[in-house]
């Protein structure tokens, strides 16, 4: 209960509706646990969707975007805070900034750019709360396998797997939150393969 939830996602007006559901569906979630959704102050896509499901639900929504981006007109105004910044990465650092889950969707290059930032954080120490990848229609399959790989290559230690936590759609996110591994001080050690 009032825990800020992160979430990066896709601003494609593309998506497929199946994401789309599973980002309304996660939306209603953190409404129904009177949680806060931070997000990146979209209003299409699945940023969009996320937002409108927690809003359909009286949830309370913080967007941050970049000026020139609200200036496209493609954020919206009609949620509980809408936070502007100069650029992309002071947007990215307040959303990850005292957000107590990140949680990330499917998306596309500034989805997972936004991702690698908030694990590279992680394992550094700077960022220890739960990160949960929601693996969509099978999305992240992919990804996952290559981490495997990182792993087998011997750029990342097999306990770094530990950082997020992989659920298979929305439903799962506040038993995934509950079940994480705790990002200790004995992980942050383990940093150098």
């Amino acid at each position: 209960m009032d825990k800020r939830i992160t979430v990066f996602c896709a601003s494609s007006t593309k998506s497929k509706e199946i994401y789309l559901e599973d980002a309304r569906k996660l939306g209603n979630l953190i409404a129904e646990n009177n949680d806060l959704l931070v997000y990146g102050g979209g209003r299409h896509g699945l940023m969009g969707a996320v937002s409108d499901g927690t809003l359909e639900k009286g949830g309370r929504v913080i967007g941050v975007i970049p000026e020139f981006m609200m200036s496209l007109e493609w954020g919206r105004d009609d949620i509980y805070s809408l936070e502007l910044t100069d650029d992309m990465e002071t947007r990215k650092l307040k959303m990850i900034d005292g957000s107590d889950a990140i949680v990330v969707l499917p998306g596309g290059s500034g989805t997972m750019e936004e991702f690698y930032q908030v694990l590279t954080m992680k394992r550094l120490g700077q960022y220890v709360n739960p990160v949960i990848v929601v693996n969509t229609n099978g999305f992240f399959n992919k990804w996952i396998e290559f981490m495997e790989v990182t792993v087998k290559e011997n750029f990342l230690g097999r306990d770094h797997l530990k950082m997020y936590t992989v659920i298979s759609d929305s439903t799962w996110l506040y038993r995934a939150i509950a079940d994480s591994h705790i990002w200790s001080d004995e992980d942050i050690n383990k940093a150098l393969v």
